[in-house]
């Protein structure tokens, strides 16, 4: 079953606003762990991370123009078994569309599963990204 919500931006920072809903939903009893785009401390790269601490939730970025990995196929290892409670994923629509059809050919489950699709703004090619977020940094942006 389909639930659409609305997430409120504060001080129209949509970034801080999607980390704050993903500390909530992580925060609940109910929900183990949360499979989110995570910006790594040690590249300007951003990868599915599965959290399951709400203050390691720092480097949230599903907005980020690039993702060299697929969250579909994560979430899919995620739950080829029973993990022992349930799992919350933040996807682009690309990655939801990815992920289920994986479910029809019965690679991943959705049991005990909780799936969040975020509007994508684009991507950019993986190497483009790379170099444009190096050059950020190096400016201080």
């Amino acid at each position: 079953m389909a639930i659409t919500a609305t997430i409120d931006v504060n001080q129209k920072d949509l970034l801080a606003s999607l980390k704050a809903f993903c500390v909530n939903l992580l925060e609940q009893e109910n929900i183990r762990a949360i499979l989110v785009p995570q910006r790594l401390p040690m590249k300007s790269m951003v990868m599915p991370t599965l959290v399951t601490d709400p203050d390691r939730l720092d480097g949230v970025d599903p907005l980020s123009p690039a993702f060299p990995m697929n969250g579909a196929k994560v979430l899919a290892k995620l739950t080829r078994r029973p993990s022992g409670g349930k799992i919350a994923a933040l996807l682009r629509p690309c990655e939801m569309r990815a992920f289920v059809e994986l479910v029809k050919l019965k690679q991943a489950r959705t049991e005990n599963l909780v799936v969040l699709g975020v509007d994508c703004p684009g991507t950019y090619p993986n190497d483009e990204y790379r170099d444009r977020a190096s050059s950020m940094q190096e400016h201080g942006g």
